[in-house]
This record gives C-alpha cells, structure tokens and sequence, in this order.
C-alpha cells in the first residue's frame, strides 16, 4: 500500500517475461547493472570507481500485451593487463519493454574517457576525470585526485543520488549516494540501490580506499583490490589501489546487477 492505494507489487532480479493477462496501468522501478572497478598495471596511480546503473522510474504505462523483463549484469573489474585495457566493464542495461535505464559507467583505469559515462559516470583514475551520468538516471564521477593537485588517487563512481567524490591526498574518495526503492514499495521490500563504488587509494598513501555507498564496492588500499558491489543493487565496484610493481598489479571490484519492481492497482 503506497498513499492509501494497494497494489500489487513484483521484483524481478533475472530477466523474465511480465505476463499481461489484460490491458492496464502498470508504474515501473528500474535499477541497471553497476559498472566494474578500474585497476592498475605497474603505476603509480590508482583506480577508480566504478558508476551505479541507472535508476529510471516510470509511472502509468500501458501495457496491452506480455513485456519482455531484461536485468542488466554489474560490470566486471578490469583486468589489468595493460594500459589499454585496466578500466573496468560497463554495467548492462535493465529494460521493461521500452523503458529502459542505462547500465553504470566503468571506473578508470590509467586513462580516463567518454565510454567511462553511463547511468551514473565511473570514477577518474588517479590522473583522470570522472565520466558524466545520463540526465535523469545518475550522476557523474569524480575526478582523479592528480587533476587537483594531490597524490595519485582514485576518485568514486557517481550514484543516483549524488555525483561521486574526487580523490584527494589522502586516498581514494567516496562514491555517490545511491537510491533506496521504499517510496516505490510502500516499505513492502526496501533496498538501498545505486550507489557508487569508492575509489583506490593512491600509491604513496596508507590511508584507505575511498567508501562505496548503497552496496557499492569499497576502493583498495595501496596495493590491494577493489571490492566488489552487492548482487542486486546496481552498485559500482570500488577501484584497485595504486601499485608499483607487476607483483602488486590490482583489479577492480565487480559491480552489482540491478533490480527491477512493476506494480499495478489491486
């Protein structure tokens, strides 16, 4: 019940099939898949974190027959092989016939650029900017801390909420606040969702990574990984440390895979 209306609710966490039995208002909540982690390969920079999945809610849609229910996939970590490629895995996107919200952008990795944007932008690596969020569905990321004149650090994935934190001297920064889906289920079932995943703390820091925010996944330390972002809530994953070795090489967590809920009146 959500303002004195009853509904009916369903969640979906697997792609499906929404069976329409008869034409009708159906108010949907659509949370994407959170973007992966950037990591690092021998530098002395760090990774960031990776963008929540977009969160899109549509309210009044007529459906006249069956809609077709896809729950996007959380990004994976990066895998750190080179530079090219230790930016992490966008998230995938999660749709309700033609609603669709777009899956979270994948953390930095050594550089930064525009495939790092996404429901909510990743995070900017240690020496890169931060990717934009998609209007209505998220936040950017932040920016890497070498941009604003500090230690290499990782910078947090932006959430639905908030845009995420850019790194600073003393280690990876916080991503951004994510949703929670209580309003849309009337206290029924109540997740914090798409939040950002922190970033890695830089090389010459002993501080921790930054936090991730809504199931998101928490940067790595010096040298250590990023963690990954709970299943189901469409939180990034947090970025890998900084690294001076090939032996101390890290990867970025997994980002989460989204969620989806469709109601309609009793």
């Amino acid at each position: 019940t959500v303002g004195g209306v009853a509904y009916t609710l369903l969640s979906f966490t697997a792609d499906s099939t929404l069976t329409v039995t008869k034409p009708g208002y159906f108010d949907v909540f659509i949370v994407a898949g959170g973007g992966g982690g950037g990591g690092i390969t021998t530098e002395t920079t760090a990774g960031g974190g990776g963008g929540a999945g977009g969160l899109l809610q549509t309210n009044a849609v007529l459906f006249t027959e069956n809609q077709a229910v896809t729950v996007g996939a959380g990004g994976a970590g990066s895998l750190s092989v080179s530079y090219a490629t230790n930016a992490g895995s966008k998230g995938g996107n999660s749709s309700v016939g033609t609603s669709i919200a777009t899956g979270g952008g994948r953390g930095g990795g050594y550089a930064s650029g525009a495939d790092y944007d996404g429901g909510s932008g990743g995070g900017g690596p240690g020496i890169g900017l931060g990717g934009l969020g998609t209007a209505g569905q998220g936040n950017d990321g932040g920016a890497g801390s070498w941009l604003l004149g500090a230690h290499e650090a990782g910078a947090g994935g932006g959430g639905a909420g908030a845009v995420g934190v850019s790194g600073t001297s003393a280690g990876g920064a916080a991503g951004g606040t994510g949703g929670n889906t209580n309003t849309f289920t009337g206290g029924t079932v109540n997740h914090d969702v798409a939040g950002g995943g922190g970033g890695g703390a830089g090389n010459n820091s002993s501080n921790s990574g930054g936090a991730g925010t809504a199931g998101g996944g928490n940067g790595g330390v010096k040298s250590a990984n990023g963690g990954a972002a709970t299943a189901g809530t469409g939180s990034g994953g947090g970025g890998g440390g900084g690294a001076q070795t090939t032996a101390n090489t890290t990867t970025g967590g997994a980002g989460g895979s989204g969620r989806i809920y469709v109601r309609f009146k009793v």
